[in-house]
């Protein structure tokens, strides 16, 4: 390779211009080749029923955001402390994937209470703490249950 010096113009108007840059890397894997076992499933085995698709039956609205997104964090990061004294009363076939419920009553606009059917807790949690991005609502209901 030769490095060739061109004389630098001292016109203002006069640009350099790259010809290639390169920016990142890629790499495509066989799905043949990996080994299920020792990749981590990306998605949850069960998903709320706001986030299936589904073609027959199009929602025709959206919902309560906050709500919906609080019961999913709260579904999805269980187990807390002390929920095994809780199911051993329960039968085989009872399922934890709709175990709690996030509602906002009516004519109160700033709180909304969340129910968890398993060790039927109730407990308010304002509607400001939900909209807040830093707000830890697996902690703050650890918290509240003990």
């Amino acid at each position: 390779m030769e490095i060739i010096e061109e004389p630098v113009s001292s016109d203002s108007n006069s640009a350099e211009v790259l010809d290639s840059l390169p920016l990142g890397h890629i790499a495509f894997e066989n799905n043949d080749e990996m080994d299920s076992s020792s990749s981590p499933n990306p998605w949850p085995t069960s998903r709320p029923s706001w986030m299936n698709l589904n073609k027959l039956k199009p929602r025709n609205k959206i919902g309560d955001a906050l709500a919906m997104v609080a019961e999913y964090i709260l579904n999805d990061i269980q187990p807390f402390p002390g929920d095994n004294h809780f199911l051993q009363f329960q039968d085989n076939d009872w399922e934890v994937d709709n175990r709690f419920s996030v509602t906002q009553r009516r004519g109160d606009t700033k709180n909304y209470m969340v129910h968890d059917f398993l060790t039927n807790f109730r407990v308010k949690v304002s509607k400001k703490s939900l909209a807040d991005e830093s707000f830890d609502l697996g902690q703050w209901y650890t918290r509240k249950r003990l």
